[in-house]
């Protein structure tokens, strides 16, 4: 690992990470969508966030999965929507490390890479791959979890844990997690 590869790590509460890269992507988003949007607002993870949501706004997850992004798995994704009127409209998830991009268009449908995502075939419980989400920021559940990670597992072919919610949803769009 050169010097330019390492990543300067923060702790915001249990399990919950930041890093310098959550920053630079933060601050790169802001700065292309506002010289294309400058009426639109701007949330995102990482700052102190004021926004008045009455104006179309752009919502950031910088890096969604950053403890994978800090453990090199290559599940985690820059992840934005945007918010008009009361609702989504837009939303875009990236993962660098496969250039995939999955987006969404209110009424225009879904799209990997600009293909439509067709997730016609039906499968039943017992052939799919479940993509199961934990609560790591409240490790008081982690019972409940289990539990539900059990009765899960006893009906389905198998479990997953993708660790990066926007993609593990953009895995359950396109077919390939139940």
């Amino acid at each position: 690992m050169t010097e330019a590869d390492r990543t300067e790590v923060s702790v915001k509460g249990r399990s919950n990470f930041v890093t310098d890269r959550d920053v630079a992507v933060q601050e790169a988003m802001r700065k292309g969508l506002s010289e294309l949007f400058p009426d639109f607002g701007f949330f995102s993870e990482e700052q102190e966030n004021r926004n008045d949501f009455s104006i179309p706004t752009w919502i950031l997850d910088p890096i969604d999965g950053t403890a994978n992004f800090i453990a090199h798995t290559r599940q985690s994704a820059i992840s934005l929507a945007l918010w008009q009127e009361g609702e989504v409209v837009f939303g875009a998830v990236y993962n660098p490390f496969t250039d995939e991009m999955f987006t969404a268009e209110k009424g225009k449908g879904a799209f990997l890479n600009g293909a439509p995502l067709r997730t016609d075939t039906a499968i039943t419980l017992t052939e799919a791959l479940i993509e199961l989400g934990t609560v790591p920021y409240h490790k008081d559940r982690s019972r409940e979890v289990g539990n539900l990670a059990t009765a899960i597992l006893l009906k389905a072919s198998d479990l997953r844990r993708c660790g990066s919610a926007a993609l593990a949803c953009c895995y359950v769009a396109e077919g390939r997690l139940g």
